[in-house]
């Protein structure tokens, strides 16, 4: 609106500017886009929060704010050097993560995959008795931008082994690093908690891919923040090793990602300013793999046909299943959990003691104890199969640098089933399983563990002759004795010896059912170069005590050869001797082995072929990730 005789004013001037930023007399090493209008400095939320500062509001808005609208900010423009001076109390900045270049804080380089593939393979041949036998292994993958392709089969010719060729697991998979998803097809193992029982399945499945990005740390880990008034430097030590040393500018602080081993610590923050005065904090802290980190969730969803007999037969399939596992952050403390499965076999396969169809389900959550340790709990239940069950589980942990200790339970109804009873393989009525450790210095390490696994009579008498449990194995059937109680307990003790230049182990272990089955194993090793190393040993158990004398050196890298001799003497008596050459195409090794009398000669060979860029490689056994280089 105009007013009549007034006089009009002329539109205020405004104008770009990018700017090299000081802040609190610091040069941060950015230049940022400024906009002055009527003589005030204007930027966007966003890039205030580049540069450090808390613009309040969304960090995606589009709106300028000036300078001067955050609390105690003053700033000064110099023309000549383009520079922007801007002096600003603590409370508006944000806290500078120190963890930025140690614990992944540049940019994400976008992964990238080309197309290719790698065919692994390991042949072996003996020549035993006037018989020859062979056998091998093949592992190929095929890579593109569009997933993986995974296939392997073994197989034997001659000899007792003799059998074609078995296909293992044939499976595309395509893992996407943004979303920490893995969608996979094929052969594949279902997912599942501590409780619960995965199976084999030819089908489909979608779960969590943490694996897709090394520098996620999964778990809650201690964040520690801080404030100094002028710069000083920061030091932070976990039990007492220093893992991090940094100069920070006055204003707040702040590190996460901390790198913490599981388990107790303690973790130490000395601050020093220039004048060498210094503070230190001390906090006590517990971290564990079995909690998620609050908001984080893990999970695993499949469906298929139940796969038995691997490793015997290339396709024995049999009735749908399906499973869903879910592993939810509440808070850092505690981290929910929850199962379902369903399926099962309406008819079982031929052989196997099968229940019928059922439906399983249940949940449970895992809680840190204050600092003390980690504790889990867990009830499921069960219907079909013939009845109704439920199962209970409960577990707890402290591991310290001194001393650690867990114990775990698992108790089950008669009637409880899963979609692996479905298959004649029944879950004890009762399981288990106490542990410690005790760091002695110096003087060694202590460990101590028992074991109990209780089954039911109704169990004993589902397997085939009551005492037996057999499983299909191939043509023919295999017996395995089924015991009705399991009760184990062993101890250990190791020691470094020689002024560290060796080390001692020794293992003894005892039915508590069966007192004569008591056993000990000792053994001492001992380096002999760079790449080699000998040893001895005594055992004695339920049969003859034995003796081991060996030595041997490690072919590491392309050129290297490696060796291995070994004896022994008991019931019966071994002698070995092997070589081995690491050629920059395979492994090759050769060597006789005598046991009991009988002479075998042995060979292998084992390697890769890749193929990458159009062109085809021979090279050593790839197992995860390759590039080639031309140099």
């Amino acid at each position: 609106m105009v007013v009549p005789g007034a006089r009009a004013q002329p539109a205020s001037p405004s104008r770009a500017l990018v700017l090299e930023v000081v802040v609190n007399g610091r040069p941060i090493g950015k230049l940022a886009d400024f906009t002055e209008r009527s003589g005030q400095l204007y930027a966007t939320p966003q890039e205030l929060r580049s540069l450090g500062f808390k613009p309040g509001g969304s960090a995606a808005s589009a709106e300028a704010l000036s300078l001067t609208a955050l609390p105690g900010l003053l700033y000064r423009v110099d023309e000549r050097t383009q520079t922007v001076h801007i002096t600003a109390p603590s409370s508006t900045l944000l806290p500078l993560r120190l963890d930025a270049e140690e614990a992944g804080g540049r940019d994400a380089v976008p992964l990238e995959s080309g197309w290719g593939g790698v065919l692994n393979y390991a042949v072996a041949g003996t020549r035993s008795g006037g018989r020859t036998a062979a056998e091998g292994l093949l592992d190929a993958r095929v890579f593109s931008p569009y997933g993986l392709a995974t296939t392997s089969a073994i197989g034997a010719i001659g000899g007792l082994a003799a059998r074609p060729m078995v296909r293992l697991d044939s499976t595309y998979s395509l893992s996407d690093p943004e979303t920490l998803r893995r969608y996979s097809a094929g052969d594949l193992i279902s997912g599942g908690l501590d409780w619960t029982r995965p199976i084999r399945l030819g089908g489909v499945q979608i779960s969590t891919a943490f694996a897709t990005r090394p520098d996620l740390v999964t778990f809650p880990v201690p964040a520690i923040a801080g404030q100094v008034a002028v710069p000083s430097s920061v030091d932070v030590l976990v039990n007492g090793v220093q893992l991090l040393s940094r100069d920070v500018p006055a204003g707040p602080f702040e590190l996460r990602q901390l790198p913490l081993v599981t388990g107790a610590g303690e973790v130490t923050m000395a601050i020093r300013d220039a004048a060498g005065q210094q503070v230190m904090q001390t906090m006590r802290v517990y971290s564990s793999a079995r909690l998620l980190s609050a908001g984080l969730s893990a999970y695993s969803a499949e469906l298929g046909a139940v796969r038995l007999n691997y490793g015997v037969r290339s396709n024995d399939y049999h009735d749908v299943v399906g499973s869903v596992s879910l592993r939810h952050g509440l808070w850092d403390w505690m981290t929910l959990e929850g199962h379902i499965e369903a399926g099962g076999s309406g008819r079982p396969p031929r052989g196997l003691p099968g229940t019928g169809r059922v439906l399983m389900a249940g949940g449970g959550a895992a809680f840190a104890v204050g600092r003390w340790g980690v504790a889990s709990f867990s009830v499921a239940g069960s219907a079909g199969g013939g009845g109704r069950g439920a199962l209970v589980s409960g577990s707890v942990e402290r591991v310290t640098p001194v001393f650690s200790v867990a114990a775990s339970a698992q108790a089950a109804t008669r009637g409880f089933r899963d979609v692996a009873a479905s298959y004649g393989d029944r879950r004890p009525v009762l399981q288990a399983r106490v542990s410690a450790g005790l760091s002695l210095g110096r003087y060694g390490a202590l460990g101590a563990a028992y074991i109990l696994v209780r089954r039911g009579p109704d169990q004993l008498a589902a397997a085939a002759g009551g005492d037996w449990l057999r499983t299909g194995l191939g043509g023919g059937q295999v017996a395995l004795p089924l015991a009705s109680r399991v009760s184990l307990i062993s101890a250990s003790f190791t020691r470094q010896v020689w002024a560290n230049r060796a080390s001692f182990q020794a293992t003894s272990f005892m039915d508590t059912a069966n007192r004569r089955s008591f056993g000990l194993v000792a053994g001492l090793t001992f380096p002999l170069g760079g790449r080699s190393s000998g040893g001895m040993g005594f055992g004695s158990g339920p049969g003859q005590p034995a003796a081991t004398l060996q030595a041997g050196q490690s072919a590491n890298l392309p050129g290297d050869l490696g060796w291995q001799v070994r004896a022994s003497a008991g019931q019966p008596s071994r002698q070995l001797a092997v070589a081995q050459y690491r050629a920059p195409w395979a492994l090759l090794e050769a060597g006789m082995d005598r046991n009991g009398g009988r002479t075998a000669l042995r060979g292998s060979m084992q390697g890769a072929l890749a193929s990458a860029g159009s062109s085809v490689f021979m090279a050593n056994t790839i197992h995860d990730s390759f590039a080639v280089v031309d140099t």
